[in-house]
């Protein structure tokens, strides 16, 4: 069957639904600015065989982003606050300086910044790195200790960046993490004492939830390129097909 844009739209956002990227998650990339459906149909269905992997890994990413997002809305909405996603942040001359992921109000008007990382590791120091999973790196082409140590060692500069950033307002700051994320001392240090924000941390496990979305993303990316063709000729997109 030949689709247009529309058509596949509404293709691809069947099949996410299918494995639990609803329309609540769905929502919440919107908020982030983040088109999941786009971002699928880019990243796995125009992928090469040699990219896929890559990407992939670039969908995970998004998607820890947005359920870290989702969970911690959930999570203060539970406690009884109105939430408010991608807050703008402005400087003293009214600049827009950044955005806060969650934004709410206690019952005595104290106002509250979050900033999320759902991540399995926050470092300052390379060297504080810990090995969690050794068997990821052997013989797997796809997986690089070193860049991931670089990674991790880049989420922390980030927050701190970030924190300092949401601090400068004068409103209370609380930065969300998730269980069994380690984040190293200095980083801990710096947050509470340097600058002068909550480290909260809700009780879902990072690496469980990452297992689970790259078992998703791999499942999804199978069924869409089993099912979605499109004319090197034309550029036509067919879908509802078993490609050969």
């Amino acid at each position: 069957m030949k689709i247009g844009t529309n058509n596949y739209t509404n293709y691809i956002s069947k099949i996410l639904s299918k494995y639990g990227i609803n329309s609540t998650i769905i929502s919440m990339s919107g908020k982030m600015d983040i088109n999941l459906v786009n971002l699928f149909y880019e990243k796995i269905i125009l992928s090469t065989n040699e990219n896929l992997e890559s990407n992939k890994s670039v969908i995970v990413k998004s998607l820890l982003g947005i359920y870290g997002n989702y969970l911690a809305t959930m999570y203060y909405k539970t406690l009884g606050y109105k939430v408010e996603n991608e807050y703008p942040v402005y400087d003293k001359e009214n600049n827009l300086i950044t955005k806060a992921d969650l934004y709410f109000e206690d019952k005595n008007n104290v106002k509250t910044l979050c900033e999320v990382k759902l991540a399995s590791q926050i470092l300052d120091n390379i060297r504080n790195y810990k090995e969690k999973n050794e068997a990821l790196y052997k013989d797997n082409v796809y997986f690089d200790k070193d860049d991931d140590i670089i990674k991790y060692k880049m989420i922390g500069s980030k927050l701190l960046k970030q924190a300092r950033k949401l601090k400068s307002t004068g409103y209370n700051v609380n930065i969300v993490i998730f269980s069994g994320c380690y984040m190293d001392d200095i980083i801990k240090d710096t947050l509470s004492n340097d600058i002068g924000v909550n480290i909260k941390i809700i009780d879902v496990d990072v690496d469980m939830l990452k297992d689970n979305l790259d078992k998703i993303v791999s499942e999804i990316s199978k069924e869409l390129r089993e099912n979605i063709m499109i004319s090197d000729q034309t550029k036509t997109v067919y879908y509802g097909m078993k490609v050969a």
